[in-house]
């Protein structure tokens, strides 16, 4: 043995062919110097000529034609965020794009868009039979799996992970460790699940985030040997002080599925797992304590949280989107469970020794990943905690196992901690009715300085026509809409735009229907006994001067009508006196004018009988 106190190391370099990926962005160097140990070296390398790119498109979305339009929804809203979106279909892509499969398509395609238009999230636009999955080749310590559904096949772009073109990717010396896109998928294939998982997004992105963490701890071998609690604490070091945090342990009992339910009820930003997978569909909540606990897709739907945490898990299967359907899937489809899932497709791995090690490692590095370096959204949260683990992968192929195991089943692009929304239309609510002058008030956050109040001709904030009804420069923002001059018995849609310094920055808006005038009494579709006097009252929002009362009857197949009476003063009302009347069904009308013009028209049937 000898043992030298010093020694240098002298490296010779050259220059090189440039990556096909080389962008020599300013962004890219940054991300480079965070990484290594010689961040001078990044400045060594050439800029960029033409900057910024011709069209940019942050964010891109690939689907298929029948869901297309429900994912435009969803680029709409995030176009106020990013810089480009924009949805693609495969079909498109597989006419536009070459490869030895439509995965390589796709692939060169993302490779297009991050070289040419700077793409950093895409979003996989459904399950795997709208976009196909690309299989890696993994073995280790007598496991194999020669079809390992991997999306970081989309978001890893250098090389081509098959460089002997035997169609075994992803074999030792074909990966590519460090990715340069974030992705995600969205584990729809119909319409009405991509309108929830649209749904999902825009309000998880628009609420508030509660700064809370539920861990959670189920034994992973009889006797809880080896302790699988380190996993929460290990975790639970990343997380700020002040913050909440909940502990659901098998060591302080046993775990019930109401434990379980009241658990997701709290309402976490984070749900951290820990136990054993039994398959695709089902893991444990309680190994042996009182009795063995699973939780299966079938159990999701009885959830009754009400804000969406973020769900990772090092159990076995339970992120195998390949099967229809995993429960990632059923967590992040239902109208409850979570906005995003981290979990594996395949086996997760521990050391009978130290229950953290291995797949609760790269557990332990997504809460660094976001509490440390700041990466809170889903796909450069996923990547940044992958990074950490990049030498124990190139080492071990159990470590390499877990990297290429776990995915990430929701939209890349959410952010994690921080609420997008920075106004919010409290009055009036969404859906309500509305009459005469209404105060539109809005809340706003982030130091917006000026909102603009529209009405109607507007798509996703995106005003199409000029309907600016007013603007207000101080808190409380507000305005008073008069209703009265709309039509009547429509829907409008209400917009507050929010600026700061007089830059656009949020929206909201809310849809309302205008019901300034009605026929109060009598009830439609009432009974009224002949000879009986009706009085016939309505309600008028102010602005109304004059109300005509006809009555509207059929004799032979031939419409009738004759005026009742014309009341000039609220409350506008009118008698009728149904002696002369036969029997039968008639139509009630009442007109409301404004200085002689017609604002609004309400009609009710009733059927006058003989008592």
């Amino acid at each position: 043995m000898k043992f030298y106190e010093t020694f240098h190391v002298h490296v010779q370099v050259k220059k090189g062919s440039k990556n096909e990926l080389y962008r020599g962005l300013q962004c890219d160097k940054e991300a480079v110097r965070s990484m290594v140990d010689n961040p001078d070296v990044a400045e060594t390398y050439e800029g960029a000529d033409t900057l910024p790119f011709s069209e940019t498109y942050e964010y891109i979305i690939i689907t298929n034609s029948t869901l297309q339009s429900e994912f435009e929804r969803l680029t709409d809203h995030k176009a106020f965020y990013v810089d480009g979106t924009n949805v693609y279909t495969v079909s498109w892509i597989y006419s536009n794009y070459s490869g030895v499969d439509n995965q390589e398509k796709i692939r060169n395609f993302i490779k297009d868009m991050y070289t040419n238009n700077g793409t950093k999230y895409v979003l996989l636009g459904g399950d795997v039979s709208v976009v196909p999955y690309r299989g890696f080749y993994i073995s280790c310590y007598g496991y194999t799996d020669t079809d390992m559904a991997a999306d970081m096949y989309y978001a890893h772009l250098d090389g081509t992970w098959d460089n002997d073109s035997d169609g075994r990717y992803g074999e030792p010396g074909e990966e590519d460790w460090y990715a340069e896109v974030a992705v995600g998928r969205a584990p729809v294939e119909t319409v009405a699940e991509t309108q929830n998982f649209v749904s999902k997004v825009y309000l998880y992105e628009k609420n508030a985030k509660p700064e809370k963490v539920q861990f959670h701890q189920a034994r992973v071998q009889s006797g809880n040997s080896p302790d699988s609690t380190c996993l929460a604490y290990n975790c639970d070091d990343w997380v700020p002080s002040g913050w909440t945090m909940n502990y659901l342990f098998e060591e302080d009992g046993h775990i019930s599925k109401d434990d379980w339910r009241a658990a997701w009820a709290s309402n976490p930003l984070i749900f951290q797992h820990m136990g054993l997978g039994i398959d695709c569909t089902c893991y444990e909540i309680n190994h042996e304590v009182g009795g063995k606990v699973t939780w299966c897709c079938s159990d999701v739907s009885t959830l009754t949280n009400t804000f969406w945490p973020w769900h990772t898990s090092p159990a076995c299967f339970v992120g195998d989107f390949t099967y229809s359907d995993c429960l990632a899937e059923y967590y992040v489809n239902d109208d409850c469970g979570a906005i995003a899932c981290y979990m594996n497709v395949n086996y997760g791995w521990c050391s009978t020794m130290n229950a953290c090690q291995y797949s609760g490692e790269f557990c332990e590095m997504q809460f660094r990943a976001l509490f440390s370096d700041g990466k809170e959204k889903f796909g450069d949260l996923l990547n940044q905690s992958k990074s950490y683990m990049v030498a124990s992968a190139q080492t071990s192929c159990a470590y390499r196992w877990c990297f290429y195991a776990i995915n990430l089943t929701g939209d890349p692009e959410i952010p994690s901690v921080t609420k997008r929304l920075c106004i919010e239309i409290t009055n009036p609510e969404d859906g309500s009715e509305v009459s005469g002058t209404v105060t539109i008030t809005a809340v706003t956050f982030d130091c917006i300085t000026e909102v603009e109040f529209w009405v109607d001709k507007n798509k996703n904030g995106i005003v199409d026509g000029s309907d600016l009804y007013y603007k207000d420069y101080e808190e409380p923002f507000q305005c008073e809409w008069d209703t009265t001059t709309y039509s009547e018995g429509k829907e409008f849609t209400v917009t507050a735009l929010g600026y700061s310094s007089g830059m656009f920055r949020c929206y909201d808006t809310v849809t309302v229907t205008i019901n300034n005038h009605c026929i109060t009494s009598p009830d439609d579709r009432s009974r009224i006994c002949r000879g009986e006097s009706v009085s016939i009252t309505t309600s008028a929002a102010a602005g109304i001067d004059t109300v005509k009362f006809y009555l509207i009857w059929i004799v032979n197949d031939s419409a009738n009508s004759s005026l009742l009476c014309t009341d000039t003063a609220a409350p506008f009302q009118c008698n009728w006196d149904t002696t002369s009347y036969s029997a039968g069904w008639y139509t009630i009308r009442a007109e409301a004018y404004s200085s002689g013009s017609l604002k609004n028209v309400d009609q009710i049937l009733v059927k006058v009988v003989i008592c």
